[in-house]
């Protein structure tokens, strides 16, 4: 689609939001996966040594900022060699059971989103009366509100997780933003919070399915390695999960790359995969000029 937008001259005629949410639409109605434009809205608007921190509400003008990284943090992508997709059958069963919570919590009509709701009034008011399971066929309302999913009455639905993590993740995503503005070199207990709240948000995946054997692995080699040094401070599966990348949160300096290369010996021994590791950054596609295609 970016490609398309340069070939078409599009560039005078769209905003790089607009061409984000074209792209999630593409996924949506012509690839047939039900994500969100997390990623596409990283791509268009990110900048190099940053975090990309994005609300997903109020589209089509979703809100956003780039948060930048202090100077002592670092961060790896370790592709753990296990293909995922937002158009499996995991991702589309979490989605549709967050849909079929938010609809049994019976939430306020000025109430869009789950995330709406502060933490505490989740675990007080709703987390209970949520069931663990629920099979499709036992959902009795004539809609679960989501237009790209739909409930399949044989299958059972993690229905308290599901409606959990997204009101759980984004207290967690403030939290971490909030310490990572702290200071421009954090201390050892700031780093050694984040990487808690990474953990943490990886044991929401794990809550709702949304976890694979080889990331759980590579997780807990980190999380080994966090004990024995002050070098790793936490990690977490990324985006919808089912596998894919693992998020590592580090130490900036020299024996980081080390300690990661010798978790990714580790885990190759273990597990027969080929892996890759990501580090670094670069700004999307605001920082640069329309391309020019002679045809």
């Amino acid at each position: 689609m970016f490609l398309a937008s340069a070939c078409l001259n599009l560039d005078h005629l769209i905003s790089n939001t607009e061409l984000a949410l074209l792209c999630q639409y593409v996924e949506n109605q012509v690839v047939g996966s039900s994500c969100g434009f997390m990623d596409q809205m990283t791509c268009v608007h990110a900048c190099a040594n940053h975090l990309f921190s994005l609300l997903c509400q109020n589209t089509p003008n979703p809100s956003f900022h780039n948060v930048i990284l202090p100077a002592n943090v670092q961060l790896f992508g370790i592709d753990s060699g296990v293909k995922r997709s937002t158009a499996s059958s995991a991702y589309r069963r979490v989605r549709t059971a967050a849909f079929m919570g938010k609809q049994l919590m019976n939430l306020p009509d000025n109430i869009d989103h789950l995330c709406q709701i502060s933490l505490s009034k989740f675990n007080n008011q709703y987390r209970m009366l949520l069931p663990e399971k629920m099979f499709g066929k036992d959902f009795l309302s004539s809609s679960h509100l989501d237009p790209l999913t739909r409930i399949d009455a044989n299958e059972i639905y993690l229905l308290r997780a599901a409606t959990a993590h997204p009101i759980e993740e984004n207290f967690r995503v403030q939290l971490f933003e909030q310490l990572l503005k702290i200071d421009h070199h954090l201390s050892i207990d700031h780093l050694s919070n984040l990487g808690e709240l990474m953990f943490q948000s990886d044991a929401g995946y794990t809550s709702c399915d949304l976890n694979s054997e080889e990331t759980h692995l590579l997780v807990n080699l980190i999380r080994q390695q966090k004990s024995s040094s002050k070098i790793l401070f936490g990690a977490k599966i990324t985006g919808g999960g089912g596998g894919g990348t693992v998020a590592v949160l580090a130490r900036n300096s020299s024996e980081a790359v080390e300690v990661i290369q010798d978790i990714i010996n580790q885990y190759e021994t273990m597990t027969k995969r080929q892996t890759r590791i990501f580090s670094g950054s670069s700004s999307g596609l605001i920082a640069y000029p329309p391309m020019i295609i002679d045809m």
